[in-house]
């Protein structure tokens, strides 16, 4: 029973309704406890997205790493390879390959760049604060 609602006495047989202070009590109190637990139940769902993200972050970052070095040792075989061909020092075929891997990955930062950039503009102009900012103006 909540300790703010009084229960109604019987007065003669008539029974009187509990007071305005306690019922705004009795309000303030629901709400209270309601509030509680739906912060409560926001930081449970923020604290399981984070555990989430972490693993897929984690996992991320193994892919990344083994395509980094199966990268460099495609590259450094390459490079041998084309010293080989062109029947030139080990330096200059590796020197080429590096070359066309920094290219490759330099292109790569820029379309990223381009892309986020252009993901950003279309974010920007659907988020619900361009909307309301937007419906303001009217």
């Amino acid at each position: 029973m909540d300790p703010h609602v009084h229960e109604p006495t019987h007065d003669g047989g008539r029974e009187s309704p509990p007071s305005v202070g306690a019922l705004i009590g009795g309000i303030v109190s629901d709400v209270e406890v309601l509030l509680r637990q739906e912060f409560a139940l926001a930081s449970q769902e923020i604290r399981d997205e984070v555990q989430d993200t972490a693993g897929s972050v984690v996992g991320l970052v193994a892919i990344a790493a083994m395509v980094a070095t199966g990268v460099v040792l495609l590259g450094a075989g390459g490079g041998l390879a084309l010293a080989e061909w062109l029947q030139q020092p080990a330096w200059v075929g590796l020197l080429v390959a590096g070359g066309i891997l920094a290219a490759v990955g330099i292109l790569v930062v820029v379309v990223g760049l381009r892309l986020r950039k252009r993901q950003q503009k279309r974010t920007e102009s659907t988020g619900w604060l361009s909307k309301s900012s937007s419906s303001d103006n009217r």
